[in-house]
């Protein structure tokens, strides 16, 4: 997470939008920047060896390993391309239009699904999913002029 927020800063500096693309090297639960840290059994968590972080983006408790994650940082758009849901949008559909290239049939998620801790138990606007299946979520924050996205 530590990288994401790097990123974050050298847009801030004036550097390009930039995309990271990476995959974990041990299971790790990240949790959302507002999350509550007693939504994780913390002992158990260290006994798996499952390194427990905080994501400086929202949502929420998601566990890595096999999965690919991604990270965006652009300057914040203005007028209403750099709403939070039109950016959402923008984003989604790169993300679509990418695994389309790649011979997987996503779509933007409906809102639906129990509410709890658990990020990929329910389906956001901002999430995808292949048929009835959420197969990414997404988060934002926005600081000093830039966005930065995970998924």
């Amino acid at each position: 997470m530590a990288a994401d927020v790097d990123l974050l800063d050298a847009v801030v500096a004036g550097g390009p939008p930039v995309l990271r693309l990476y995959r974990w090297l041990a299971p790790a639960l990240t949790l959302g920047r507002f999350q509550a840290d007693a939504d994780v059994d913390a002992p158990a968590c260290a006994r798996l060896g499952v390194e427990v972080v905080r994501r400086p983006t929202g949502g929420k408790a998601l566990l890595h390993g096999g999965d690919l994650t991604y990270a965006v940082a652009l300057p914040e758009p203005t007028g209403t391309a750099g709403t939070v849901d039109a950016l959402y949008r923008h984003l989604a559909a790169a993300l679509v239009a990418g695994l389309a290239r790649i011979g997987v049939d996503a779509a933007v998620a409906r809102h639906e699904g129990p509410a709890g801790a658990v990020c990929m138990a329910t389906q956001q606007g901002a999430d995808l999913r292949v048929g009835d299946r959420k197969v990414c979520g997404s988060a934002q924050v926005r600081q000093r002029g830039v966005v930065l996205q995970h998924g």
